[in-house]
C-alpha cells in the first residue's frame, strides 16, 4: 500500500501527462495504470482489462490496443483512462488520510 507523500507524486505525474494527453503511447499508459495499484487481467473482452489492487470493488478500467502497445492513444480517450485513474488516486489519498489523520506517512 502506497503512501499519501507517493500517491500525491503519481497525482503530479498525471498533471504531467494529462498537458500531453494527445501524445501518449498505450504501452506508456499501461505503465502509469501499474504504478497507480492497477493490473492487468485478460478475463474481460478483447482488450486488456486492469483491476484495482488497492480499492475494492472498483470498476475495471480498459486500456485499447487498436493498433499496438507503441500506439498512440486518441486524446479523448487518453483523456477519460487518466480521469479514471485520477478518480482512483484521489480516493486513496483521502481513504489513507482519514486512516493517518492527514499524516504523510
Amino acid at each position: 500500500m502506497p503512501t499519501v507523500k507517493q500517491l500525491k507524486q503519481l497525482h503530479k505525474q498525471l498533471i504531467a501527462l494529462r498537458k500531453n494527453k494527445s501524445n501518449i503511447t498505450c504501452k506508456k499508459m499501461e505503465k502509469f495504470a501499474n504504478a497507480c495499484g492497477r493490473h492487468r487481467h485478460d478475463i474481460r473482452g478483447k482488450e486488456p482489462t486492469y483491476f484495482s489492487e488497492w480499492i475494492e470493488n472498483s470498476k475495471p478500467l480498459t486500456i485499447p490496443h487498436h493498433t499496438g502497445r507503441n500506439a498512440t492513444l486518441k486524446g479523448g480517450t487518453a483523456g477519460n483512462i487518466l480521469d479514471f485513474l485520477e478518480k482512483d488516486l484521489l480516493e486513496m489519498i483521502d481513504k489513507l488520510s482519514g486512516e493517518h489523520g492527514g499524516n504523510d506517512e
